[in-house]
């Protein structure tokens, strides 16, 4: 399948399109639940893998200051990620431990991924090998000289859960659950065998190893240190108590050893292990979730929380952790905007706003983050203005430089929780009243027009034309009039079934409204042609999705079900005859989809961000079902009058890469 139309924007020439040439593909995501980090102190390379967006590359060159490289989509469950030279080696639970080729940060490689193992947790490598924590098999010794092909040396069966390893001088070192901690001679690493197993009393997670001192995270009791001087006959030789359990990492920092945690009392907790006899705990640092720890340089910690990023830490006094700088993914993102290939990303959980480049819609690129405290509802742009709804404020910022986000200018409120513009007039939600109407001509001076008290409780506003909607619960859609916005005025009233409206989204002449009663995730097609007396055309309802959220544009509706955590897209081009067509999985419940002209943004909290888009056979131009001369002559007849179809590259030129990439994809077919 290529691509005709590159952005959603353009989906409005989608319309004569037959379904059985179009899709609703994903190209990219970011961000999503980050599980681990490591790093190359000489080369400053860091890498984070996530859930959502696979392997990302960040250059650490200046700590203040990281610069993201690369984000790889990686189609697995990526858990953890180990560095080894050149290589990333991910590991992807039950899809076994994939590797990248990263001598290019900047174009990171896929070479492969070895199967067979039941969940590689965590990798240790050495050489030319790669030993990997294989949940209910054990210790997987891989050869990686050949990285693209890699070769089963050894398989070492445990008896209980392998979850980490670590291995030092020719002795692996391996975290065996409740079978505490197991110690395995790999100097030959085709014929390991074991040299002891020590009972660590709880539920040994991670191992890390420094000289002749072994320190276990042991989820419940705490921190567990062992003399391995002789690996044959470890000793435990010291214990000191952590609070967390869900332990997720432990590394060694000279006479340091740090502890991250995942759960209620996770965060950071580091350990004086100058005396091995006598660990001191340290004040629990960062209280979060944090997924994974590595260090970089002698007192530099790098941290990833699941769903916050990457944040280096100056960790010279451990008991006092210092951030130097973090690097933000979108996470529970709550809205989303786009101005040119931008896309701006708003949190409601106090994370203020993010930018990304999507001018490559299969790459996007952080820019920068701002705003920090700011629980964003819902955003609107026009032209380099944005416009958020920020609960108990109405903001206005300057986005001519994605990097460095300014705000202008700002108008207290209370439960403001939806805006839309039309031209220089913002539209703003006050949760459970009415409607604001706010002139932002100067963005500096944002100056309220006119307050209208609507019946039922209003939770969401679209703009189409002259008319504002508004869902409001229990009372209905309202159809409001705002030719002029000092003097609105209410028009029309529309009612589902359940007399209940929780989200209205809008193109030309129609309006989507959600009902939510019960389970029941219906969503009607109303013509507002005549404002005052809108008209049900038809309903879809894909089952019970009480919690979803929908999005519009051209002729596409997009719903997404909370329930079992889809997307799914209607055809409307015949509002009287939705067709569903196919859907896009996400792996937890949407928080919001928007449909921008650069495609369609899709969050979730696990996944991240999902950029998607319309996509269709680009080799049959005239959309008959047949690849034949006729799509040539149609092609170039859009061609040489610079018709926005005839732009296949999607960049917004029509020129001769657009033949040549036609041509490529006609010679391909369908």
């Amino acid at each position: 399948m290529k691509i005709v139309r590159t952005t959603l924007g353009l989906v409005v020439a989608l319309a004569s399109t037959s379904w059985g040439q179009c899709s609703l593909q994903v190209r990219s995501q970011i961000g999503g639940t980050n599980t681990g980090v490591d790093m190359d102190p000489a080369s400053r390379l860091a890498a984070v893998s996530a859930l959502g967006s696979g392997l990302e590359l960040l250059d650490l060159t200046d700590p203040a200051a990281p610069s993201l490289l690369s984000v790889t989509p990686f189609p697995y469950d990526a858990q953890d990620v180990t560095l080894a030279g050149n290589l990333a080696c991910v590991s992807a639970g039950q899809d076994g431990i994939a590797f990248f080729d990263i001598s290019d940060p900047e174009n990171p490689q896929w070479l492969s991924i070895f199967a067979g193992l039941d969940d590689a947790k965590q990798a240790a490598a050495v050489g030319d090998v790669v030993y990997v924590a294989s949940r209910s098999t054990g210790l997987e010794i891989l050869d990686i000289a050949n990285p693209a092909a890699p070769k089963r040396l050894k398989r070492f069966t445990t008896d209980y859960l392998s979850y980490g390893v670590d291995v030092q001088n020719g002795i692996a070192y391996v975290a065996e659950g409740v079978g505490g901690l197991r110690v395995v001679d790999v100097s030959d690493p085709s014929h390991p065998f074991e040299l002891a197993r020590v009972d660590t009393d709880a539920d040994a997670a991670e191992v890390a190893v420094s000289g002749n001192i072994a320190c276990v995270a042991d989820n419940d009791l705490g921190l567990r240190v062992f003399d391995v001087s002789n690996p044959a006959a470890p000793v435990l030789v010291g214990s000191a108590p952590c609070q967390g359990s869900g332990m997720s990492e432990i590394r060694f920092d000279g006479d340091f050893v740090f502890i991250s945690a995942v759960n209620s009392l996770g965060g950071i907790y580091p350990y004086d292990v100058s005396d091995p006899a006598h660990p001191v705990a340290l004040p629990r640092q960062v209280s979060d979730f944090v997924s994974g720890i590595a260090v970089g340089a002698p007192g530099e910690l790098l941290m990833t929380r699941l769903s916050l990023g990457l944040s280096d830490l100056d960790s010279t006094d451990p008991s006092a952790l210092q951030t130097v700088s973090e690097f933000s993914t979108p996470d529970y993102g709550q809205s989303a905007a786009t101005i040119g290939s931008t896309a701006f990303i708003g949190s409601n959980n106090n994370l203020g706003l993010m930018a990304l480049d999507l001018s490559d819609p299969y790459q996007p690129l952080p820019l920068g983050a701002a705003l920090r405290g700011e629980e964003i509802w819902e955003l609107a742009a026009e032209g380099q203005t944005l416009c958020a709804a920020a609960g108990s404020s109405f903001l206005t910022i300057d986005a001519t430089d994605p990097a460095s986000l300014q705000l202008l200018g700002s108008i207290a409120g209370s439960g403001l929780n939806s805006v839309a513009l039309s031209g220089a007039t913002a539209f703003v939600v006050q949760s459970n009243s009415g409607l604001w109407s706010v002139d932002v001509s100067d963005p500096t001076n944002p100056t309220q027009l006119q307050f209208l008290a609507l019946p039922g409780q209003a939770t969401n506003v679209a703009v189409t034309g002259d008319l504002a909607l508004v869902s409001c619960s229990f009372g209905g859609l309202q159809i409001i009039d705002i030719s002029d916005p000092s003097h609105m005025s209410l028009v029309g009233t529309y009612q589902t079934s359940s007399g209940y409206v929780s989200e209205v989204a809008a193109s030309g002449d129609l309006a989507f409204a959600r009902a939510r009663t019960g389970q029941d995730g219906s969503v009607d097609i109303v013509d507002i042609s005549d404002p005052a007396h809108p008209q049900a055309l038809s309903s879809v309802n894909p089952g019970a999705s009480k919690y979803g959220t929908i999005t519009a544009r051209g002729d596409w509706l997009f719903l997404a079900r909370s329930v079992d955590d889809f997307v799914i897209a209607y055809d409307v081009s015949d509002p009287a005859k939705p067709v569903a067509t196919n859907t896009i999985g996400l792996r937890d419940t949407p928080s919001g989809i928007w449909a921008t002209p650069l495609g369609l943004l899709t969050m979730d909290s696990t996944r991240g961000l999902l950029v998607s888009a319309i996509e269709c056979c680009t080799a049959d131009f005239n959309s008959d079902g047949a690849v034949d001369t006729q799509d040539v002559l149609a092609f170039l007849n859009a061609w040489v009058i610079g018709d926005g179809s005839a732009d296949i590259d999607g960049n917004g030129t029509v020129n001769t890469q657009d033949v040549l990439r036609f041509l490529n994809a006609w010679t391909a077919g369908c």
